[in-house]
């Protein structure tokens, strides 16, 4: 471990002060010494009532946009380049949302299936089309037994393949819509990795559209929601389906009106989603609103489907009118970015959602979870995303349960909160862990009231940072010759630390700026 990634000493910072999200408690803090460094400190208690839902590996998921997946992420064999699948098996049980977000609207299902290759070509994007070689059998194949994975399937509402003349035309109706919806869902569940598909989302972001007002989407939704009720297919009758809830209320007429719409138009055809889904893009750069505030989207949602569950399939920093030539672009994807998304990540465990797609898998736009060199190699290599979510995801165990979790903030953070903390006990009640974001430019001395400690306790760290972190347009950390700029401990290997505790019942741990780590106790 070179010197880059030692963790850091902290050094003094100004009094930290609380601020209180609904629903969280106050974090406090002490005055370290005045030859030591400042001491964030947090009595872990249980929340009141104590939290009995169960964590779940699906809200660490990604948007897989299939025609750029395939071209830079799969080989000339038409399987998966082996350091992508090898980065993404630590996320088992995550969703994968597949053929994407905005390619699902054109794309063609019967194009994409059977033995015979090469298929036939489809639109990619709006000026180019491919073959959808690596296709649905294949994507299933490789989320199942590759990755141990789920999916999330994003059905065209617009556009299919005609199986008599196999000719693309333009659904006429939600008859014709819903018949071909059931003819894919048959077709997949009746495959030998089918059962991989969690839930069956219906569009992406289609109101954006003036042509697609929400009492058109939700007569689309209702019947394809009947006819699967009606299935004599007991697999097709217990399909999730999600509606999708408007992108950016404030945007056009339409859409400040469309969640309310949707919903209206499905209680008059008597019918209900099993889930709904919201796309989130937060904390764009220069605004000072934090997490919470920025989720004015998801807010409006929610409160339109109290009790439904909720899938963000696509979350992701939001850049506004961005130059692709400017390092802002690179921002999303720098430890900036990762920071972020683990953030959000942490705000979905408390918030109980079903699931979370980060955008994306894929390459040439800002979002992207692993770079490719420009030179003639083409090497692969992650983005600061992958670690920050990577030490995130060691710190959740699956099946345990959010103990508590807090917010501070002080004078060392441009963020309106610097750090968030949560605790976590597994599904034996016996093994605790502390996930946490530490926004602040400056490190922290980590003292923690950690119960059923003792002498021997040891825990595993994990430590997501890059230390020449500069300011929001620095894009150092994000570039061909700074592939190694962030690690994991040396990504993905453990650092073994034995508890010093303290007469007090209490253990310090250093945890370096801008940063994202996981202590697990052994």
């Amino acid at each position: 471990m070179n010197s880059r990634r030692k963790l850091l000493k902290a050094v003094p910072a100004a009094a930290l002060s609380a601020i209180l999200p609904p629903g969280m408690m106050l974090l406090t803090s002490e005055k370290a010494a005045a030859d030591t460094a400042p001491t964030v400190y947090w009595s872990i208690t249980e929340q009141n009532p104590p939290n009995t839902r169960q964590t779940t590996s699906e809200l660490f998921g990604f948007n897989v946009p299939w025609g750029d997946f395939q071209q830079w992420f799969v080989g000339a064999d038409n399987k998966v380049k082996s350091i992508v699948t090898a980065n993404l098996k630590v996320f088992s049980g995550a969703l994968y949302r597949y053929p994407g977000g905005t390619p699902s609207n054109a794309f063609l299902w019967r194009w994409a299936i059977g033995s015979t290759h090469p298929r036939p070509s489809q639109p990619w994007t709006s000026n180019t089309s491919l073959p959808a070689d690596f296709g649905i059998d294949e994507f299933l194949a490789w989320v199942r037994n590759d990755l141990q994975g789920k999916v999330v399937y994003t059905l065209n509402m617009q556009t299919f393949v005609d199986k008599n003349t196999n000719v693309p035309k333009m659904f006429a109706t939600p008859s014709d819509f819903a018949a071909d919806a059931l003819e894919l869902m048959s077709y997949i569940l009746s495959t030998a990795n089918g059962d991989v598909v969690e839930y069956w989302e219906l569009g992406n972001e289609l109101d954006a559209s003036p042509s697609w007002p929400g009492a058109t989407y939700a007569a689309y939704a209702a019947e394809l929601i009947k006819q699967a009720n009606l299935s004599t297919d007991a697999k097709i009758r217990a399909a999730k389906i999600v509606i999708q809830t408007a992108t950016n209320i404030g945007g056009a007429t339409h859409r400040q009106t469309w969640n309310a719409d949707v919903k209206n138009t499905l209680a008059q055809l008597g019918q209900s989603p099993d889930a709904i889904s919201a796309h989130e893009y937060y904390e764009m750069p220069g605004t000072t609103a934090d997490m919470y505030g920025m989720l004015t989207d998801i807010g409006i949602a929610t409160a339109q489907w109290p009790n439904t569950p909720l899938l963000v399939t696509e979350h992701a920093i939001d850049l506004g009118i961005y130059d692709q030539t400017t390092a802002i672009h690179k921002y999303a994807s720098a430890m900036e970015g990762g920071i972020a998304a683990a953030d959000f990540t942490m705000l979905a465990l408390w918030s109980g959602w079903a699931g979370a797609n980060w955008h994306a898998l894929e390459h040439g736009a800002a979002w992207e979870l692993f770079h490719i060199t420009a030179d003639s190699t083409k090497t692969i290599y992650p983005s600061a995303i992958l670690p920050s979510l990577v030490a995130l995801r060691l710190g959740v165990p699956v099946g345990g349960r959010l103990v508590n979790h807090v917010v501070l903030k002080n004078s060392t953070s441009t963020y309106p909160y610097a750090q968030h903390l949560m605790a976590f006990m597994d599904s034996t009640g016996t093994k605790m862990s502390v996930v946490g974001v530490n926004r602040s430019a400056a490190p922290i001395s980590l003292k923690l009231a950690w119960p059923n400690i003792n002498q021997s306790t040891k825990v595993n760290i994990y430590i997501a940072w890059n230390a020449a972190l500069g300011t929001v347009t620095d894009a150092s950390d994000n570039t061909d010759t700074v592939q190694d700029y962030v690690t994991v401990i040396q990504y993905l290997q453990t650092v073994t630390h034995l508890m010093e505790v303290s007469g007090d019942q209490t253990v310090t741990l250093p945890i370096p700026a801008k940063s994202v780590f996981a202590l697990i106790a052994i």
